[in-house]
């Protein structure tokens, strides 16, 4: 067992690093320091498997930060990306536990799997947060409900497509793409229920009202490449020039239109006092 083996590796580690520091043993000074292992390639594979290990843990977790990050940067509310990362985070629990029902082992075909679920997984929760903060309504359940009409069927439409995709790699005779069609199967029917029920769900009890919890990043970033726009100045840019005018808007409402004058027409006859004939 692996276990057993990755126990073994470990044994012969330590007993290979007491020989090392020995001094009455005939070990070359050259040679100390040196990762030297004389085990004719037997103990290689478990620590293949340990650095899998290790690496699939780190993967899953740098994964999970970067989909966070995405998720703050495109709904622009802390409380919604947390909400969308905690969704994402049970999805990819409940995917290790599947793989574990099935008696898989963590190899080389698993890790490569439990890391690309993560984009899997976030991609219908992306999509109902950005309808939950189009929507302009104050309370929650009305959010929730827009979210739910404007976005739900698309978010259906989506799994269904994916999982008849995937459903035919199940009868594929290479390993991989059978364990990935199972994968996929397993994240796109729980990204559907998690995101359509828990993570509504989630909104619908701690969702922001109204800006609550926003973050203003593309303002941030306007003000940043554009400077700030002073209150009260309306810009315009003038067609032959490339600079920005700026004119304030109390001088508009200031300024008193110009009165009309009045324009005599040819050919009509100015008019004249009551009871005093038209001159010849």
């Amino acid at each position: 067992p692996f276990e057993d083996g990755q126990a073994l590796a470990e044994r012969w580690d330590k007993w290979f690093e007491d020989y090392k520091a020995d001094p009455t043993k005939r070990y070359p000074v050259t040679m100390k320091g040196t990762g030297v292992v004389l085990d004719s390639g037997f103990l290689h594979y478990y620590y293949l498997q340990g650095t899998l290990v290790s690496e699939c843990y780190s993967g899953i977790a740098l994964s999970l930060g970067l989909a966070a990050l995405v998720l703050l940067l495109a709904t622009q509310n802390i409380i919604i990306a947390l909400a969308a990362t905690a969704t994402i985070t049970f999805i990819v629990a409940s995917t290790i536990a599947f793989a574990y029902f099935l008696g898989w082992k963590l190899g080389i075909l698993e890790s490569v799997v439990f890391v690309m679920i993560i984009g899997l997984a976030v991609d219908y929760c992306v999509h109902l947060a950005d309808a939950y903060r189009q929507c302009d309504k104050e309370s929650r359940e009305e959010r929730v409900t827009f979210m739910l009409r404007r976005m739900g069927m698309s978010v259906v439409s989506g799994a269904f497509t994916t999982i008849g995709s995937s459903f035919f790699l199940l009868f594929t005779t290479i390993k991989f793409f059978e364990k990935f069609s199972q994968t996929i199967l397993w994240v796109i029917c729980m990204s559907l229920f998690t995101s359509l029920c828990f993570f509504s769900a989630l909104l619908a009890l701690v969702g922001p009202s109204g800006t609550t919890a926003d973050i203003p990043i593309s303002s941030f970033f306007s003000n940043l490449i554009y400077g700030p726009v002073q209150k009260g100045t309306v810009e315009a840019l003038p067609k032959n020039s490339d600079e920005v005018t700026a004119t304030p808007i109390t001088a508009m409402k200031e300024a008193e239109p110009e009165v009309a004058k009045e324009v005599e027409v040819p050919g009509e006859m100015p008019e004249q006092p009551e009871g005093q004939e038209p001159a010849v």
